[in-house]
């Protein structure tokens, strides 16, 4: 991932894991000199695993898509970061998208028909913070009524984009706006999208979500006569990240446990019984002796 400056405070920034920080000490991998940048400002904390973690320091000014950070906050690619003044862009490595192809034939290649009906956007900025949006197979977003997605915000067109839920894919396309979109951070026209992508419409933020698949590994459609085959790429750690195809994820299996027999015999180990017997025979030689002994001081009992 990169650290994006847009208006020029500092050079891009790369780096794949690990501890990166801000401020406009000497020990700063990112030394800012702003008058509004403290000392030590802020600590991003990039793993494989957990994400991006911001750690602000100081109680510095640091805002995440508009909202106040006090403490920590977790990150992703496409948030834009607010260092005081100082705008900062979580990006990915590249600026290159995959593009959607022409036009889909649902009835070849990999992915699951009901799609549209599994994926959704959740706001996480801008007037619809906190909903979720659900996306047909094909969803129109823009600044006019008729759109399914109204944004009424002055950088959207009347028609700005749409996104198509198919059976290859999920793919977004302009529809001859001014400004673009923003995908992580990236600005495109057309681009194939995959779960957990953020899209930007000037200040309104949405993920990506599915419910009930996953990215694909890889599937290849094998050559037929006419056709051309279907390749579906993996997400990889490399700058372009890429992916077409979806999957149905199963559930996982009903653990198998054995069945409960009633009154079944018990399995009772050699060694066990013959300490059992012989107990149980004391037990009688000692109540027959008992017997005998009140017999001897009774002779007159019976």
């Amino acid at each position: 991932m990169r650290l994006h400056f847009p208006n020029g405070e500092h050079p891009d920034t790369f780096w794949a894991e690990g501890r990166l920080s801000i401020g406009t000490g000497d020990a700063h991998r990112i030394r800012l000199n702003h008058p509004s940048i403290d000392e030590s400002h802020l600590m991003i904390d990039a793993d494989p695993v957990r994400g991006i973690e911001l750690s602000v320091q100081n109680k510095s000014d640091v805002h995440i898509n508009g909202r106040p950070i006090k403490a920590k906050a977790l990150a992703r690619l496409g948030d834009m970061v607010l260092l005081g003044p100082v705008k900062m862009l979580i990006k990915a490595d590249s600026d290159n998208r995959e593009a959607p192809p022409p036009s889909v034939n649902d009835g070849i290649g990999p992915g699951i028909k009901n799609l549209a009906a599994r994926a959704m956007l959740r706001a996480v900025s801008g007037q619809y913070f906190g909903k979720v949006i659900g996306l047909k197979l094909r969803t129109t977003i823009g600044r006019g009524s008729e759109c399914d997605l109204v944004l009424d915000e002055p950088e959207m067109s009347r028609q700005h984009a749409c996104i198509e839920s198919t059976g290859s894919g999920i793919y977004l396309r302009d529809l001859g706006s001014v400004n673009g979109t923003y995908v992580n951070g990236i600005a495109v026209r057309d681009a194939v999208l995959k779960p957990g992508d953020q899209i930007a419409f000037d200040q309104n933020r949405f993920l990506l979500e599915t419910v009930g698949v996953s990215p694909i590994e890889l599937i290849t459609a094998p050559a037929h006569p006419g056709l051309n085959p279907v390749v579906a790429q993996v997400q990889s750690a490399g700058p372009v990240h890429t992916q077409v195809g979806y999957k149905i994820v199963p559930p996982p299996p009903v653990p198998v446990t054995a069945p409960v027999l009633v009154n079944a015999p018990v399995d009772v180990p050699l060694n066990t019984r013959r300490i059992a017997n012989f107990l149980m025979l004391i037990a009688a030689l000692g109540v027959l002796a008992g017997l005998a002994w009140v017999l001897l001081q009774n002779p007159n009992l019976f």
